[in-house]
């Protein structure tokens, strides 16, 4: 079975990403949930507008979440510092990808930045429970359950002093036995076995984090830029015949999901779409006709794949083709509702 699925520190480039399993201490006793989080500073001189933009989508407990944050700062003298990452989030499953650039003419430099701010939670992060189930064994029985790590993908720095750095870590968390695997700096796959017995309960989690540093860009006369592309998966698999392994996460499904009173996303239909226009339905609120909202549609790597403007079509519930299933390759896709800080997000699936 298979669950598929960032305080100024001074630091000059900072990439944070974290898939982890502390939830916050309202929830810590809620085993499930999902959540994304950076900030993103671009800052020098003379800046015509503000260099901070705090990015999170908060707690959410359907998934997937897609987060994306853009920052792009200038000066008179025609420095810049731009920044644009998207996070995605399921179970089992992380994802983030950007890039950002900076050019520094004078002595203090710039800033360009990804990571965290003071109070708030550092990562990005699933946590879910397993269930150890069979039809044939009884309860008890000695039972053996395989975990695969895999992270793959890359996070580069161009500049005269670049330094980066990448790594992913899940844990199981069972009592005397807990499994723990990492991998870092270099895409790989590691696995582990758990011994456990049918009717047990497995809490897990894992962590993707990702950090660059350009050092140059604080320098006059210098360039430097950063991108990421790094995945995070987690799979579990049951070694033993006639038993399988299910999740508090596989039993969400939520039709539609209200960020604000009125505001809603269906999702698309049909959901899987063959050969046929992925159609979105949604809800728009009263009151806030003209608002600006945007839908878009994404593929599982965070790439924006087709977007429409939809805050002119007024109040209450609207149909619209985002895209042409039958253009799409077979594959899960991401519908994101977004209006101001508020977003909904639902999954479609393309077969051929």
């Amino acid at each position: 079975m298979s669950f598929t699925a960032c305080c100024l520190r001074v630091l000059p480039f900072v990439l944070l990403t974290v898939l982890s399993a502390g939830i916050a201490p309202a929830a810590a006793q809620t085993p499930l949930g999902l959540k994304t989080h950076f900030r993103l500073v671009n800052s020098m001189p003379n800046q015509t507008t503000p260099g901070e933009l705090r990015v999170g989508d908060g707690w959410a407990v359907a998934g997937p979440l897609v987060t994306e944050g853009h920052n792009h700062i200038s000066n008179p003298e025609g420095m810049h510092s731009n920044s644009d990452f998207t996070a995605v989030a399921d179970y089992g499953y992380l994802h983030f990808s950007g890039s950002g650039d900076a050019v520094s003419f004078f002595p203090n430099g710039c800033f360009l930045w990804v990571d965290d701010w003071i109070g708030a939670e550092p990562r990005a992060q699933y946590r879910d429970r397993l269930f150890v189930t069979s039809s044939t064994l009884p309860s008890g029985t000695p039972v053996v359950v395989q975990f695969d790590l895999t992270l793959s993908g890359f996070a580069t720095v161009t500049d005269i002093n670049p330094s980066s750095t990448f790594s992913a870590t899940f844990t199981a968390d069972h009592p005397g036995t807990d499994v723990s695997l990492s991998l870092a700096d270099a895409p790989g796959v590691t696995s582990a076995t758990l011994d456990t017995f049918v009717g047990d309960v497995i809490d897990v989690h894992g962590v993707l984090r990702v950090y660059m540093y350009a050092y140059g860009v604080m320098s006059p006369g210098h360039t430097a830029s950063i991108a990421a592309d790094v995945t995070a998966q987690i799979d579990v698999t049951p070694l033993t015949a006639g038993v399988s392994v299910t999740s508090s996460s596989a039993a969400v499904d939520v039709p539609e999901i209200a960020a604000s009173p009125g505001l809603a996303l269906a999702g698309a239909w049909p959901n899987p779409v063959r050969n046929a226009p992925v159609t979105v339905r949604f809800t728009l609120p009263s009151g806030l006709e003209g608002e600006p909202a945007v839908l878009s549609l994404f593929d599982v790597s965070g790439r924006r794949i087709a977007e429409k403007h939809v805050g002119s079509l007024g109040a209450g519930p609207h149909s619209v083709g985002l895209a042409d299933g039958g253009r799409l390759a077979a594959g899960v896709y991401y519908v994101r509702l977004a209006r101001g800080r508020e977003a909904l997000t639902s999954r479609v699936v393309v077969v051929d």
